[in-house]
């Protein structure tokens, strides 16, 4: 039970403390008096979204307090789901509305986020506003009406999760089932790519590089080798030049006379003797480079080969190697799927009748159960009509059964008589605007 709401700042009310008691309570006056202001500091307790413009003008904030009192299970379990006591059994709830638009709570002197606010105020209130008797004028919407007395919310789950799966197992039915002539169509393009790639046969996704690298390297042998024996001469020399090597010994030797008058000459001359040799171990592998270089003119052809083959296939199926191979991948994959289509569409369409049997008997279940409700419903809203001086009513829900839809296999509309006498008719096309809000408020 709400037992007092506490406002400040809040628009016209500048400050004002409401106590509830526990008969029925009514708020009245002229428009504009401020009865909507009330209901808007009740929405903003409850975590519904409030403008900064509610702020009384001139503020910095406004402040809506409310104190519940013997709270529903309901209530506790979502307390208890964020840690907040209750053991008193009482609950009392704090909003701030900044003027610039910040906003705060508290739940029991706890700070809390307006989101949990929120889901803990769908359990503590139902606000019915001026508009929200609409949805008698819309008679798909009068299901919802019997599904909520009758709780099936657990049923409903039950039943759309079987017939998703079967809406799911139709649609591939549909894709796989396509016209034989355009399969064939598919199949040959596919064909086609796969011969296409296959002819290429590629190692992996980076075999274009080493071909280009390699091929490279041949297509310039001459050139590196000629290099490669020119720098060989510069360190170790030939018949006719003296190299980077004899050049280094002819120094170290010469240093060596005035080695004992000058023994810094000594580590030079290591330094010396250590570049010699080294001088001629470049020498040597530059020798073992230039003879790995000389290939023959069938290893030229291969690569010149595969290096085509290869840049035709990016051309057409790439840009990259690894396109191309996911190209072949996924087009063998479909050319797969479009062969054995056949068993595929036989395995599914028994799936789907298993399935249609299962969605037919979940519905006729719900079926069921709403017509049970309906009746009970229907009998307690005509008491309350009574109370609420339509003493002739009687109010019935049709029920019509048709395909499968998302919520079950029923058309369900809401009909009334408010004369004695007289069949029952759509209640959409006959109740008057008054008896639109005593048959919301009987409901």
């Amino acid at each position: 039970m709400l037992i007092e709401l506490c406002i400040e700042n809040l628009a016209v009310i500048k400050q004002t403390v409401i106590p509830f008691t526990n008969d029925f309570n009514v708020f009245t006056g002229e428009t504009g008096a401020g009865k909507s202001i009330l209901i808007n500091g009740i929405n903003a307790v409850l975590g519904k979204r409030i403008s900064k413009d509610i702020v009384r003008s001139g503020c910095d904030k406004a402040v809506v307090t409310a104190l519940f009192t013997n709270l529903s299970e309901a209530t506790k379990v979502k307390l208890d789901e964020y840690n907040i006591d209750h053991s008193d059994d009482e609950l009392l709830i704090t909003r701030i509305i900044m003027s610039d638009g910040g906003s705060s709570a508290r739940i029991n002197s706890k700070t809390s986020s307006v989101s949990v606010l929120r889901e803990i105020g769908l359990t503590l209130v139902d606000v019915h506003g001026q508009h929200d008797n609409r949805i008698l004028m819309y008679p798909e919407k009068h299901i919802h009406i019997v599904d909520d007395y009758a709780e099936l919310n657990d049923d409903i789950a039950d039943y759309q999760n079987s017939f998703k799966k079967l809406q799911e197992i139709s649609r591939q039915i549909k894709k796989l089932a396509i016209d034989e002539q355009s399969k064939q169509e598919r199949l040959e393009t596919l064909n086609i790519i796969i011969s296409d790639i296959s002819y290429a046969e590629i190692a992996d996704e980076n075999e274009d590089i080493r071909i280009e690298n390699e091929f490279n390297v041949i297509s310039n042998r001459h050139s590196i080798a000629d290099i490669l024996a020119r720098s060989a001469v510069m360190l170790t020399g030939d018949d006719d030049t003296q190299g980077i090597s004899e050049l280094l010994d002819v120094s170290a030797n010469e240093m060596k006379r005035y080695n004992d008058i000058m023994p810094q000459f000594e580590e030079l001359i290591n330094r010396m003797n250590s570049l010699r040799i080294e001088a001629i171990d470049i020498c040597d592998e530059l020798l073992k480079l230039n003879d790995s270089i000389d290939v023959d003119d069938e290893r030229l052809a291969y690569l010149e080969d595969r290096r085509s083959k290869l840049m035709t296939v990016k051309k057409k199926y790439g840009p990259d190697l690894s396109d191309v191979i996911l190209k072949y991948t996924n087009a063998v994959n479909e050319a797969n799927q479009i062969t054995g289509s056949s068993d595929e569409i036989k395995r599914l369409s028994e799936e789907k009748n298993k399935l249609l049997i299962e969605v037919s008997n979940k519905a006729k279940s719900l079926s069921e159960k709403r017509r049970k409700a309906s009746e009970q419903l229907s009998s307690r809203i005509e008491d309350e009509l009574k109370f609420l001086d339509m003493p002739n009513v009687k109010l019935c829900f049709e029920h019509i059964e048709g395909k499968l839809t998302s919520i079950g296999m029923d058309n369900i509309e809401m009909m009334i008589s408010v004369n004695a006498g007289e069949p029952p008719k759509p209640i959409a096309k006959i109740a008057s605007g008054g008896e639109l809000s005593r048959i919301m408020l009987a409901i």
